[in-house]
């Protein structure tokens, strides 16, 4: 499954997650670094729960941490697998 969006709606939906997990005063790095939840990642990329735990079965998708028995996603690694999974329609509509 590919993820298509732009920079500027990876950007929005960046602020609107982080509108309800960021405290005041953090610094973008400590922003990037922040630990998601299966859900948060569900609800941002509109995916189900069952996609993303088969992903992590397949070792394919999004790298994850695993701290005790709970599974978290780094919110740069998230913005990365999305710059990673970007499709160019110009270069498919060339290769056809």
């Amino acid at each position: 499954m590919r993820v298509q969006l732009t920079l500027n709606q990876m950007v929005t939906m960046t602020n609107e997650l982080g509108k309800d997990m960021v405290k005041k005063g953090e610094g973008q790095q400590a922003e990037l670094n922040r630990l998601l939840t299966s859900k948060d990642i569900c609800r941002w990329l509109k995916v189900s729960e069952s996609h993303l735990a088969n992903q992590r079965w397949l070792g394919t998708g999004i790298n994850w941490v695993k701290i005790g028995g709970s599974v978290r996603y780094r919110e740069i690694d998230v913005l990365k697998y999305i710059e990673e999974n970007i499709v160019n329609v110009n270069l498919i509509r060339r290769e056809k």
